[in-house]
């Protein structure tokens, strides 16, 4: 009886979240599907290149902005090493 009394309540909640909701008519479903389809098919139009005005285009073109770098640092002198079945420590020693 003690069962029942707490089951009764649980099920009637969970079948409540089941209730289905107001869903729309499908043909009104299929006419929007139908709609944003034919807007995907159509080409879309590539937007119209930028225009730069003519100051601004001199500047980029100059190198005035090329002599404004610093020379690149110098770097450090290397040399291969070949060495094979050497310790460590009796390398790095030298």
């Amino acid at each position: 009886m003690t069962a029942i009394k707490y089951f009764t309540p649980l099920l009637s909640l969970c079948l409540l979240a089941c209730q289905t909701t107001d869903r729309p008519q499908p043909e009104a479903s299929k006419a929007e599907l139908a709609a944003s389809m034919t807007a995907v098919d159509k080409p879309a139009t590539p937007p119209p290149p930028a225009t730069m005005p003519d100051a601004v285009q001199r500047e980029l073109n100059s190198g005035a902005l090329m002599a404004g770098l610093t020379p690149p640092m110098e770097t450090e002198r290397r040399f291969d090493v070949s060495a094979h079945d050497v310790d460590a420590k009796v390398f790095f020693r030298a």
